[in-house]
C-alpha cells in the first residue's frame, strides 16, 4: 500500500501535468470603437483595406464599396488557433440597401489570401434579394458541389437592424454549423450545417463583397462587433 507521502507526491505531479494539456482560448475581437479608420488601421489590423469600408467613429464598421475596387480583405489567424474549433460571431446594428443590383457580404474562413480567388473553407453570406435582407452559410467540400444552408430572411432590405450570426467550424469532424438571432428571437436559432473540405485549412478571416455598396448614397451595412475565437463567444 502506498504511503500518504507517495500519494501526495503523485497528486502534486498530476496537478502539474493537467494544465500542460489545457489550451487557453485564443480570440480576435473588434468592437470598432475609436476614431474613423480603415481596416488596416484597426487593432488587430487587417492586411488590406476594402475601398471606403471603415469605422465611423461611432462604434461601427460601415461597409462601403464601389464597383471597380478590390472585393476582398483578409487577416491571418494566429498560430494558436490552428487545428482547433473556431467560432465567428458577427453582430450587425443596421443596414439600408436598395437599387437594381443586389449586394452580398461574405465573412468567413479561407485557406489562402488570394484577392481574386480565395479558397473558402466556410463562410456566412449576408445579402439583399430585392426587398429582403437574408442570411445563409456555405462551404466548399471535396465534392465541389458546395454545401449551402437555406437562406433565412432577417428583415426588410431598407432600414433594418439588430442581427447576430454565428458560424462554428470543427476541423476534427470536417463540419460547420451556423445560427442566427434577430430582434424577434429570444434565443439562437439553427441556420443550418454542412461538411467542409478535408484539404482546406482555415488560415485567414476573409471579408468579401459583391455588388455596389453605393458610396454616393445612404446605402450601408453597419457592423458593431466581429469575434473569432476558439471558444463559443456567446456562452455566458
Amino acid at each position: 500500500m502506498k504511503s500518504l507521502s507517495t500519494l501526495l507526491s503523485l497528486a502534486a505531479l498530476c496537478a502539474l501535468i493537467v494544465p500542460a494539456f489545457a489550451q487557453d482560448a485564443a480570440s480576435l475581437r473588434w468592437t470598432f470603437d475609436g476614431p474613423k479608420a480603415p481596416l488596416t488601421q484597426l487593432s488587430p489590423a487587417w492586411a488590406s483595406d476594402l475601398d471606403q469600408t471603415s469605422t465611423t467613429g461611432r462604434g461601427v464598421l460601415r461597409i462601403r464599396r464601389g464597383l471597380d475596387t478590390p472585393p476582398n480583405a483578409f487577416i491571418a489567424l494566429p498560430a494558436e488557433m490552428a487545428d482547433r474549433p473556431l467560432w465567428l460571431l458577427v453582430r450587425i446594428s443596421e443596414w439600408s440597401l436598395n437599387g437594381k443590383s443586389n449586394e452580398v457580404i461574405r465573412l468567413g474562413f479561407s485557406s489562402n489570401d488570394d484577392a481574386k480567388s480565395p479558397s473558402v473553407v466556410a463562410q456566412l453570406k449576408l445579402e439583399r434579394q430585392e426587398a429582403v435582407f437574408q442570411v445563409s452559410a456555405e462551404s466548399f467540400p471535396n465534392t465541389l458541389t458546395g454545401a449551402t444552408t437555406t437562406p433565412q430572411p432577417a428583415g426588410k432590405s431598407i432600414a433594418g437592424g439588430k442581427l447576430a450570426v454565428l458560424l462554428q467550424l470543427d476541423p476534427q469532424t470536417d463540419t460547420y454549423r451556423a445560427s442566427i438571432k434577430t430582434v424577434q428571437m429570444k434565443a439562437w436559432q439553427p441556420l443550418g450545417e454542412g461538411k467542409i473540405s478535408k484539404t482546406r485549412v482555415p488560415r485567414f478571416l476573409r471579408l468579401g463583397l459583391s455588388g455596389p455598396f453605393n458610396t454616393n448614397s445612404s446605402e450601408k451595412v453597419d457592423i458593431d462587433e466581429i469575434v473569432v475565437s476558439t471558444s463559443d463567444p456567446t456562452s455566458p
